[in-house]
């Protein structure tokens, strides 16, 4: 809460101040910084602006309160960390047999991949953007024996942004293909270092992974 002090024209402020931070239904963020430390951020659902009307109000001061909701209780940096993969060739789940002796049918892995660095003190949900070409994409988390699977074939202009919070897949900014995820393996990724892959059936195009460091 804070305190408002402008006689005379507090009650024009406060209908706008009302107005503006009407109860809504999207997420925003609200920004902090605690000394020693980075910025820092929630993001939050406004549900309203509420004061007192007592004595104070006669002087033109009254007591604020701005009351927001948190869906997601992480605390988040406000720097958003990416990083770039390229395509790392054919990726499959594959098979073995023991002849005793070396007859390999197994997994192929893509050769790229990058290693993702998290802060803070907690599991973090990353965002996935995939850009064609490229078909059957495939989201290796190496570090934990993850990954996310989808049947669709991207063009060369084409983004398939996987968002792993909400759970959502959209192609182009607008259109669900959650249908295309054919191994729902979600994860977060883990404080530290994790290994990220990036392969599918056939293409060339790259996996940008972008995330904030957590905190409790």
């Amino acid at each position: 809460g804070v305190a408002y002090c402008n006689v005379g024209s507090e009650e024009v402020y406060l209908d706008s101040l009302k107005a503006n931070f009407a109860p809504g239904i999207v997420l925003k963020p609200f920004y902090f910084k605690a000394p020693g430390v980075d910025e820092r951020l929630l993001f939050c659902k406004s549900r309203g602006v509420r004061y007192s009307w007592e004595h104070l109000r006669r002087t033109g001061c009254t007591p604020i309160q701005f009351l927001l909701y948190a869906e997601d209780p992480r605390i988040y940096t406000s720097f958003l960390n990416s990083l770039v993969i390229n395509f790392g060739g054919i990726a499959t789940t594959g098979f073995g047999f023991d002849f005793g002796f070396d007859l390999t049918f197994g997994a192929t892995i893509p050769v790229s991949a990058g290693v993702v660095t998290v802060g803070g003190n907690r599991p973090t949900p990353p965002v996935f953007t995939i850009a064609g070409p490229v078909v059957d994409p495939r989201i290796i988390n190496e570090t934990d024996s993850k990954s996310l699977n989808f049947s669709i074939t991207l063009g060369g202009g084409d983004t398939l942004v996987v968002d792993t919070l909400n759970r959502t897949v959209i192609l182009n900014g607008t259109t669900n293909r959650r249908n295309t995820l054919t191994t729902m393996d979600w994860f977060d990724l883990q404080k530290g270092d994790t290994t990220i892959r990036f392969g599918g059936a056939s293409g060339s195009g790259t996996l940008t992974v972008a995330w904030r460091d957590a905190w409790r």
